[in-house]
């Protein structure tokens, strides 16, 4: 298999908020080479061009490429980001088009972001195929902007959305406009299995975010546990055999979210039409048979440990130390 480029999750490596600078440094003497913030406003407030150019030459300088997303891109709540609103001067689309230029000079084809939070979907306010109809809506409003800077927004596979969902506003917007960050953690949370999660979608990958987890009993329902790499339900060989071809960039990602599924609560699985009883079941076997291994002292010692993503970060690191090294 060829190297992949890869990275790791700079958010973690110092306590945070740490300076880009020091981050850019502690990842450069970890031979890694890449950097990815989560949100542009992360390294400037005012998407200064200049100051983005300096930091940007900097990691450059230390063998690291510096990369940036954008905000959450909920149709709902783009005018609770006051960065967006900043940036557009009272119209957060606007706000959007100049983060995407913003980013455009770091380099790299896809900007990652998040669509919205596991509430969404259950939302009992706005049916949850309303707000998918208005994602879509304005992804489109933004495809001219993004074809034009020839970029693409990279969805994550978040707690909130479906693979399946996915494809679908992809095949509406256009692949040259959305892509897909595959995070097969995530991907669990929707009762989907990884390997056929990342079928669906593996032709639109453009990130894949590293990191592993299994599942204890909570009573009827199986809470997500993350855990170190390689002590987790995740085949990474697999999945990186699946994406060879394809090459994505690859960045660790260390998880602190405590989600869980609950497949034996109809209200719950009927808000997942596209599952099916294959699936359904793969995904129940698999948690079921690890939340079994586990005595009580023991799974109460992975759910203490959730918060503690400084000791998982070295387990990926020689995980994936067969691969050249990018950065988020």
């Amino acid at each position: 298999m060829s190297a992949l480029p890869f990275g790791v999750g700079a958010r973690w490596v110092l306590p945070n908020p740490a300076p880009i600078t020091e981050v850019v440094e502690a990842v450069a003497d970890l031979g890694l080479a890449g950097v990815l913030t989560p949100s542009v406003f992360d390294l400037t407030d005012t998407l200064d061009a200049q100051l983005l150019a300096e930091l940007a030459d900097t990691a450059k300088a230390r063998g690291v490429r510096l990369a940036a997303g954008i905000p959450y891109l909920h149709p709902f709540r783009l005018d609770q980001d006051k960065h967006l609103m900043q940036a557009g001067d009272g119209d957060p689309v606007a706000g959007v088009r100049r983060a995407l230029e913003a980013v455009k000079p770091l380099g790299g084809r896809d900007v990652p972001f998040v669509l919205g939070y596991v509430e969404d979907r259950f939302s009992t306010v706005v049916p949850w195929e309303d707000q998918l109809r208005l994602s879509t809506q304005l992804l489109g409003k933004l495809a001219p902007v993004l074809r034009d800077l020839e970029l693409r927004l990279c969805i994550k596979t978040h707690e909130e959305i479906t693979t399946f969902e996915i494809v679908r506003m992809i095949e509406a917007v256009g692949d040259d406009v959305l892509s897909v960050g595959f995070d097969p953690v995530n991907v669990y949370l929707r009762m989907e299995d990884p390997l056929l999660a990342l079928d669906r979608v593996a032709p639109y990958v453009g990130h894949v975010y590293v990191d592993d987890a299994t599942f204890v009993s909570t009573g009827q329902s199986l809470a997500r546990r993350l855990c170190p790499l390689g002590n987790g339900l995740l085949d990474w060989s697999a999945i990186l055999a699946r994406l060879a071809d394809s090459a994505p960039e690859l960045w660790i990602d260390l998880h602190k979210g405590q989600y869980g599924i609950s497949p034996y609560d109809s209200t719950w699985t009927t808000a997942h039409p596209d599952l099916s009883v294959y699936e359904y079941g793969r995904v129940v076997n698999a948690a079921t048979t690890a939340a079994r291994s586990f005595t009580t002292a023991e799974a109460e010692g992975l759910t203490a440990a959730q918060a503690d993503v400084h000791s998982r970060f070295l387990p990926a690191v020689r995980t994936m130390s067969g691969y050249s090294l990018t950065w988020r």
